[in-house]
């Protein structure tokens, strides 16, 4: 048989029932010149609280005085015009200034506004450490200064350097070295941001096996997880392993070692024999559990603390309202502002009742729950890492089932589960070295049963790619079994010698291989220039193109795919996220000149998203380019030289125009 201990069966411990709501008054002022704070004098404030009157640039208004960050809004007719978003300390004023509207613009968002204000500091100082955070910042001076809704779906020079910082504090830093950077093309103030993000590698949950104790433990941003083990002597023993108390805000922007864990459940082995573990996010506690936690994220959002019984019934009405949408906590379709949209509507109604009046929710929060819900929309507009951030942030992409079984004979826990792969796709293809191959390196993943049949793999197995000749490296290191049971991952190629990877299928729980290893191989092409383009895999499909100008002026994109100086495009992605490569095996001295384009669809939703161009060009390594492009935009990304090759071809004078308007181009339609 087999025991638990302190595995924690209460649904949600985030409040104690001891909440406070403190209501105080707080000082305020504009921070603008004197000349724009006159512009602002028919302006209000909002807080969640109350509304006041604007005079001379100084203010009074009622806030609370509780845990939470408290938002304040300088609002005319529905138009923002200034933020501020604190932790309020008795006796200290607050100001409305393009710094503190910066801030608030960023912490606003759904990623970063359920953090309390003991974690909020640590946000505030990643926001002011970011290279780009003086762009949006001077961005937002700009909306203030020309009196524009902060919010304006349409300021896209605004959405384009806050798409610039999320991607930037998002992103993973990328420790290879570079020989040299490409130099700008007309202007020559663009910022770089981080490498493009991709998924972290943060496992379900923590497992730990003591002898004969295992214990799990949720990761950050996990939700809890119920179910039951099958013990030895085939009796049921219920489990659950719950998420953190604040939900791990903090943790999608630490590193992997940094990361915090929730409470213990810890499972103690007794008889011998196999242990059948069954965990769902799906069942009807873990649900309870994850509505609530949404409600309390959502209250914190808003800066109150109104206590369990307010909790609960707010998650009732979230759950409601996500079921009557068609939706629900696995929807890996929906867009995830549209789902936290429908969570912030189903609140804010709720809160409209005036049950909650007695516990410090105030009539005048119903402006701000229009503006909360107004900023989603805009936040909607940036792709890119935003979604996917979001959607993990709030367990839209976490396995609804973990299933695994584990023996204990001899005093020792071990895997009990047999699995083989085969290769499917991706061996023997021929790439250039530092690229991404185009075709991924595909497995099938065949698990045998305890009764003898192959089932669908275990969500505690991981297929794992790991390079072990050649350099280069793999885009996913861990990958899960989908639903047909198979697993895949891109590989970048190395620079020199044998390329090969191999892959094999790892327990989790065990940190154990448990297949046999399966290899593949590529070789190595050379090219004297090559240049790729990737976009964001996190916007859907969306069609960013590769624009390269040779020495002779001539353009290759995917209306002319190969130039007389020997250049070629291998391809024209038009649903992302790439690579598209443009390369010369024997190339021309002189200029290149290189763009991209967000090519316009009308199908799609014209939004804002983040693209990444590498360069090796005659034995250089360039830096990568990386930034963000918004809807039907040419971005000019950077030039490089090289000196004479060994082909005869004399070069011409003609250049790229700089004069001319490059994003008035005319462009040819697709197929």
């Amino acid at each position: 048989m087999g025991a638990l201990v302190a595995c924690h069966e209460n649904i949600i411990d985030e409040t104690d029932g001891n909440y406070i709501n403190e209501e105080i008054q707080i000082n305020g002022q504009l921070i603008l010149s004197t000349s724009n704070i006159s512009t602002y004098d028919n302006c209000k404030i909002n807080s969640i609280c109350e509304e006041s009157t604007l005079s001379n640039g100084q203010f009074n208004i009622g806030t609370y005085y509780n845990d939470r960050v408290q938002t304040f809004a300088l609002y005319e007719n529905n138009n923002i015009y200034l933020l501020s978003r604190v932790p309020i300390v008795k006796g200290e004023s607050i100001e409305l200034s393009p710094k503190s509207t910066t801030i608030a613009l960023v912490t606003l968002h759904p990623l970063f506004s359920p953090i309390k204000r003991d974690g909020y500091q640590d946000v505030v100082d990643m926001i002011l450490s970011s290279s780009c955070y003086q762009p949006l910042y001077e961005e937002v001076e700009r909306a203030i200064y020309e009196r524009r809704n902060i919010f304006d779906e349409n300021n896209e020079a605004l959405l384009l350097a806050f798409s610039n910082l999320i991607e930037d504090i998002c992103g993973e830093v990328d420790d290879n070295n570079y020989s040299d950077s490409l130099d700008d093309i007309v202007t020559e103030n663009q910022q770089s941001t981080r490498a493009i993000y991709e998924n972290p590698k943060i496992y379900p949950l923590y497992a730990e096996i003591n002898r004969n104790i295992l214990t799990l433990r949720n990761t950050g941003l996990t939700p809890s997880y119920f179910g039951t083990v099958r013990n030895a002597n085939g009796n049921i023993d219920n489990i659950s392993v719950k998420a953190r108390s604040d939900y791990g805000g903090l943790d999608l922007f630490k590193t992997v070692g940094e990361i915090n864990l929730g409470p213990e459940c810890n499972y103690i082995f007794q008889s011998q024999g196999q242990y059948q573990f069954s965990l769902s996010r799906m069942n009807e506690a873990a649900t309870a559990d994850f509505y609530l936690r949404i409600a309390n994220n959502i209250l914190t959002t808003l800066g109150l603390d109104l206590g369990n019984d307010a909790v609960q019934a707010i998650g009732n009405s979230i759950s409601r309202a996500i079921i009557n949408a068609g939706s629900g906590v696995d929807d890996a379709v929906i867009d995830p502002m549209e789902w936290v949209g429908i969570a912030y509507k189903a609140t804010l109604e709720q809160l409209k009742t005036g049950t909650f009046f007695s516990l410090g929710v105030s009539e005048s929060f119903v402006f701000t729950s229009k503006f909360l819900l107004g900023s989603l929309n805009w936040y909607n507009k940036i792709k890119g890492i935003g979604n996917a951030a979001t959607r993990i942030s709030y367990a839209l992409s976490a396995p609804k089932e973990l299933n695994f079984c584990l023996c204990y004979y001899n005093g020792e826990i071990s895997t009990c589960t047999t699995v083989s792969l085969e290769k499917v796709s991706g061996d023997e293809q021929t790439g250039y070295p530092g690229q991404k191959l185009l075709q991924p390196l595909e497995v099938y993943v065949s698990t045998l049963g305890d009764d003898g049949y192959y089932t669908s793999p275990s969500s505690y197995h991981r297929i794992k790619f790991e390079v072990i000749s050649g350099g280069g490296s793999v885009e996913d290191e861990y990958v899960s079994a989908n639903m047909e049971n198979k697993a895949s991952t891109y590989w970048t190629l190395g620079k020199e010698g044998e390329q090969k990877v191999k892959a094999t299928v790892v327990d989790i729980i065990t940190d154990k291989e448990i297949s046999e290893p399966v290899y593949f191989t590529a070789d190595l092409n050379s090219a004297e220039i090559t240049i790729r383009l990737d976009w964001s895999k996190h916007s859907c499909n969306t069609d960013i193109d590769l624009h390269v100008f040779d020495p002779f002026g001539e353009e290759i994109a995917y209306y002319n795919m190969t130039s007389s100086s020997g250049g070629y495009l291998d391809r024209d992605d038009v649903v992302g996220p790439g690579p598209e490569h443009v390369r010369w095996t024997s190339a021309p001295a002189g200029e290149y000149k290189i763009y991209v384009h967000y090519f316009p669809n009308e199908a799609e939703d014209r939004s804002v998203t983040s693209y990444k161009v590498s360069v090796n060009a005659d034995g250089v390594t360039y830096q990568p380019k990386t930034g963000s492009i918004a809807y039907d935009q040419m971005v000019p990304v950077g030039k490089f030289t090289i000196g004479e090759s060994s082909t005869t071809r004399s070069i011409s004078t003609k250049t790229l125009d700089d004069t001319a308007p490059i994003d008035k181009k005319i462009f040819p339609k697709k197929k």
